[in-house]
C-alpha cells in the first residue's frame, strides 16, 4: 500500500521574504530621496524611519535565526543530499554587520539637525543599498534551490516546526500582521490562517480590524 505523503506549505516562507524584500525597496528609495534631498525629512519623519527599520533588523535576525536553528537542521536531515545549506548560513552570517551599519546610519539620521539630514541620508542609503542587494540575491537562491527539495523531501508535520517557531518572538504582531496582509496576494493569507481553528481565525481577523489603521499612519509617516 502506498501512502500520500503532504507537502509542506511554504507560503508563510515566502511572504516572509516578501515582506522584507519589500520594505528594503521602499525603505531604500525614501533615503535615497533623502539623500537628494527631494524628499523633506523631520524628526518626526526620522524617528518613525529609525523606528521602521530597527523593526525590520529583528526581523531579518530572528528570520535567520529560525533557519539556521530549526529549518536547516530539517533541511539537511530530509533532503541533505539535494542542497547545499553552507552558502546560505554563510550569507546570514555576512548580513550580521550589515544590520548593524544600518541601525548605525538610521540612528545618525535621528540625531542629525535636519539641515543635515540630506548628508547623513547618504549613509542610510548606502547601508540599505547593500543589505537589500544582498537579500534579494540570497532569497531568490534560497526560494530557486531549498524550495524544492523542501517539497519534494520534508514532511509536512516536521516543516510545521518551522511555522511555529517564525511564530516565536521577532518584531511584533503589530509590526508583522499589517504588512503580512498588504503583501499576499489571491488566496495566499487563507493558505497560511486556513489551517487554525475558528476562534483564532476570528481574533486575527479583530487584530488586523485594530493594527492596520495604525500601521497605516505609521507607514505614511515614513514612506509618504
Amino acid at each position: 500500500m502506498t501512502t500520500t505523503r503532504t507537502a509542506p506549505n511554504l507560503v508563510g516562507m515566502r511572504l516572509a521574504h516578501r515582506m522584507i524584500v519589500t520594505d528594503l525597496l521602499r525603505l531604500t528609495q525614501v533615503a535615497r530621496g533623502i539623500s537628494e534631498r527631494s524628499v523633506a525629512c523631520s524628526d518626526r519623519r526620522a524617528f518613525a524611519i529609525g523606528d521602521w527599520v530597527r523593526s525590520l533588523c529583528v526581523e531579518i535576525r530572528h528570520h535567520h535565526l529560525v533557519e539556521d536553528g530549526t529549518a536547516w537542521p530539517l533541511v539537511d536531515r530530509f533532503a541533505g543530499a539535494y542542497v547545499d545549506l553552507g552558502v546560505l548560513s554563510a550569507d546570514h552570517r555576512a548580513m550580521d554587520p550589515m544590520l548593524e551599519r544600518l541601525r548605525v546610519a538610521v540612528a545618525a539620521l535621528e540625531e542629525a539637525p535636519p539641515a543635515e539630514r540630506g548628508v547623513v541620508g547618504r549613509a542610510l542609503t548606502a547601508a540599505l543599498t547593500t543589505l537589500r542587494d544582498h537579500v534579494v540575491e540570497h532569497v531568490e537562491a534560497e526560494e530557486a534551490e531549498v524550495f524544492p527539495a523542501v517539497e519534494r523531501h520534508v514532511p509536512a508535520a516536521e516543516w510545521a516546526r518551522v511555522e511555529k517557531a517564525a511564530g516565536r518572538g521577532g518584531a511584533g504582531l503589530a509590526f508583522m500582521l499589517p504588512r503580512f496582509l498588504a503583501v499576499a496576494v489571491d488566496d495566499e493569507h487563507r493558505t497560511v490562517f486556513g489551517p487554525a481553528g475558528r476562534a483564532e481565525r476570528a481574533l486575527m481577523a479583530v487584530l488586523a480590524w485594530v493594527l492596520v489603521p495604525l500601521h497605516r499612519r505609521r507607514e505614511r509617516l515614513v514612506f509618504g
